[in-house]
C-alpha cells in the first residue's frame, strides 16, 4: 500500500492478529474502535483484507474495501497522537456508539482528527418492535411489490452502486446480491409494464430484520413506492423477528419522518463516519 507515513504488513491468520493486539495492550494502548469489527473478524482475516502498522504508540489496521480503506485503531489515552496517514485511496473510520458511551467518543474523535479525518456522515439507529407493526392492505394501481428474480440482478446492482455513497453504504458484489435475490431478501416495485420503480434490500438475524438499501427512482417518487416496499418487508418479517432496525442520516428529515409514521423510534445508538 503506497503512503507517505506508514508501512503496512498483512494479517494472514488469527495468530498474527492476536499477537499484534496483545502487543498493543502490553504497550498500554487502551482506546480503540475494534468493537466495530465484531463477528466478521475471522472472515476478514481469511479473505486477506486486513493490514496493520504500529506508529507513534498507536496501532492502525486497514481493511481493504476495494474502493476505500476502513480504518481501525488502538491508541494510548495518555499519548493519543498519531501522524496523519496518507493512503492511496479514500479511508473511512466508523465510530458507532450509544448515549451511554458519549463521553468516551469525544477522545476517539480527537484522535481521529489528528490523522486528518473529517466528519462525513452522522447517522442514527431507528427501531420498531414487531408488536407495533401495522400492515396495510392497500395496493397501488400503478405497480406491484414482488421478490426480485435473477433476471433483475444487473439492473439492481447498477442502481445500488450508482445511488449509494460507496464510502458509507455497503455495496454488495453481484455474487452476494444474487444470493440475496435467491433467498427473497430483495424486493422490487415493478410497474405493470415491467419497469423497476424502486427496491428494498434487507437481511435478518435471529432477532432483527435490517434494511441494507432502499431506493426509489426519481420518476417514481410521490407514488408511495417506499411505503409499499417497507409494508411488504414488514409483512414478511413481523412474525419471524422481534424487531426492525434501520440506520438513517440524522439530518435526513424526510426519511426520519417516513419511518416515524411506520412507528420507528430513534434508539440511543449513533454512528459518526469520518473520511480522509
Amino acid at each position: 500500500m503506497n503512503n507517505n507515513f506508514l508501512t503496512f504488513s498483512n494479517i494472514d491468520d488469527i495468530e498474527t492478529y492476536n499477537k499484534i493486539i496483545n502487543k498493543a495492550k502490553l504497550n498500554g494502548l487502551n482506546k480503540n474502535n475494534f468493537y466495530y469489527i465484531g463477528d466478521t473478524l475471522l472472515s476478514k482475516i481469511l479473505s486477506k483484507k486486513l493490514m496493520y502498522s504500529f506508529i507513534n504508540n498507536s496501532l492502525i489496521i486497514a481493511e481493504d474495501e476495494i474502493s476505500f480503506y476502513r480504518i481501525f485503531f488502538y491508541y494510548s489515552i495518555k499519548e493519543p497522537y498519531c501522524n496523519k496517514i496518507n493512503l492511496c485511496k479514500p479511508a473511512v473510520i466508523e465510530l458507532p456508539y450509544s448515549k451511554l458511551r458519549e463521553n468516551r467518543i469525544y477522545s476517539d474523535i480527537n484522535f481521529v482528527k489528528t490523522m486528518g479525518f473529517k466528519l462525513g456522515r452522522n447517522s442514527a439507529q431507528m427501531l420498531l418492535s414487531s408488536e407495533d407493526v401495522i400492515i396495510s392492505n392497500s395496493k397501488s394501481k400503478d405497480y406491484e411489490i414482488v421478490y426480485a428474480d435473477p433476471s433483475n440482478l444487473h439492473e439492481i446492482f447498477y442502481n445500488i452502486k450508482n445511488t449509494f455513497n460507496k464510502l458509507y453504504a455497503y455495496i454488495p458484489t453481484e455474487d452476494e446480491l444474487i444470493n440475496k435475490i435467491l433467498n427473497n431478501k430483495v424486493y422490487i416495485a415493478k410497474s405493470y409494464s415491467g419497469k423497476i420503480l424502486g427496491l428494498l434490500n434487507c437481511c435478518s438475524t435471529k432477532s432483527y430484520a435490517i434494511i441494507n438499501h432502499i431506493l426509489v427512482n426519481q420518476d417514481a417518487r410521490g407514488m408511495g413506492v417506499a411505503n409499499s416496499l417497507i409494508n411488504k418487508y414488514h409483512y414478511d418479517y413481523y412474525d419471524r423477528v422481534k424487531g426492525f432496525i434501520h440506520w438513517v442520516d440524522i439530518d435526513n428529515i424526510p426519511a426520519l419522518s417516513m419511518y416515524n409514521k411506520f412507528g420507528y423510534n430513534l434508539s440511543n445508538k449513533r454512528a459518526y463516519e469520518y473520511i480522509k
